[in-house]
């Protein structure tokens, strides 16, 4: 079984190490766009304007992955515990996890029926033209 370590223990002389205070940042970042972006979802949902999902879901796409690879090459392999590895990895893919869920229902948000444009109804053309052909293949006998 794996031990939970600390990812970022303090540095020399008890100072508070940078990461986090990096990753103190990162996280209410995060956590505003996430908030926005449902926001964002519900004004596009009563409004009927999927365009505010359109602006959001390639933030989403792009954003988490482009930070994980941030965060594993210049803030864990700098200021991170080598042998807290395993809770590293861990963490991130509870990260990864909620990033895909979120990422998963604005794409569903904006995929909904709900935004989709009725087509208008096609005119119905009656024909008037006299039939043509004998009684018998009218079937009026």
């Amino acid at each position: 079984m794996a031990v939970d370590r600390v990812l970022y223990p303090p540095v020399r002389n008890r100072t508070a190490n940078p990461a986090n205070l990096i990753l103190t940042i990162a996280a209410t970042v995060a956590i505003l766009v996430a908030l926005g972006s449902l926001a964002a979802a519900g004004f596009a949902w009563f409004t009927t304007n999927v365009n505010w999902l359109y602006a959001v879901i390639p933030l989403w796409i792009i954003g988490p992955p482009v930070w994980f690879w941030f965060d594993y090459f210049f803030v864990y392999r700098k200021y991170g515990d080598p042998e807290a590895f395993d809770s590293y990895k861990h963490g991130q893919q509870i990260s990864l996890a909620i990033w895909a869920a979120l990422a998963v229902l604005l794409l569903s948000v904006a995929n909904a029926e709900h935004f989709k444009i009725p087509k208008p109804p096609q005119p119905v053309t009656l024909s008037c033209a006299p039939a043509t052909g004998s009684s018998r293949t009218l079937g009026l006998e």
